[in-house]
């Protein structure tokens, strides 16, 4: 079974052996944390991001619960699918680029994925990112993207966002925010959804700071 925000906080805090009046202190009531812990409440940026801080989860490293294809050729997905589990970016990087993964690629929806996942390595791969590259490496994802507002779309846009606000372009965040959460609520639920939560709550953070900051 994939997991939800709330099972990822669960987990976390059972870890640390620590009851959910301690996690919830100074934070939100316990029957609120409860309410996130089994999938009845979500929490807004502000909340989620104590709490990940409070349980030391580093919403940088955050995965997908399903990954999406990169081409037709199983033993290619499969190797995306580990190194990113794996946190292997640099590894992932090298392996996008390989000749033979680009022929894979068939459809457009495989060109989308292929393009987010390059994105995401590009950016983790290196401590200094080129974040003007990388959103151009979004872009091109979204240019293969279905009419259809897909999830997949949702995480680009979404990722578009956070890259925006880490380069203090807060206009350019808020609009990608808007059209990776645009009517979200209403959409079938994929288990990536979650992700789309936890980049967009990172997104409003890293906007906040920059308003501190100015």
């Amino acid at each position: 079974m994939a997991e939800t925000l709330g099972s990822i906080l669960k987990r976390a805090r059972m870890a640390r052996h620590l009851t959910q009046q301690a996690v919830a202190d100074d934070i939100c009531s316990q029957p609120m944390l409860s309410a996130i812990e089994n999938g009845r409440y979500t929490p807004n940026a502000d909340l989620l991001i104590a709490l990940c801080q409070r349980l030391g989860i580093d919403l940088n490293s955050l995965q997908l619960a399903d990954n999406y294809a990169v081409g037709t050729a199983t033993q290619f997905n499969q190797t995306v699918e580990k190194l990113c589990n794996q946190h292997q970016y640099t590894d992932l990087l090298k392996f996008l680029k390989q000749d033979d993964v680009i022929s894979a690629i068939q459809s457009d929806t495989q060109t989308q994925a292929y393009y987010y996942y390059l994105s995401v390595a590009t950016f983790q791969a290196s401590d200094s990112p080129d974040l003007a590259q990388i959103k151009q490496i979004l872009k091109l994802a979204l240019a293969s993207a279905p009419e259809s507002q897909s999830i997949l779309t949702r995480l680009i846009q979404v990722t578009l966002a956070l890259v925006s606000a880490l380069g203090r372009h807060a206009d350019q965040a808020i609009k990608w925010l808007a059209k990776a959460t645009e009517q979200i609520d209403q959409t079938p639920f994929e288990p990536n959804v979650t992700v789309i939560y936890y980049l967009s709550a990172l997104t409003q953070f890293n906007l906040g700071q920059d308003v501190k900051s100015a």
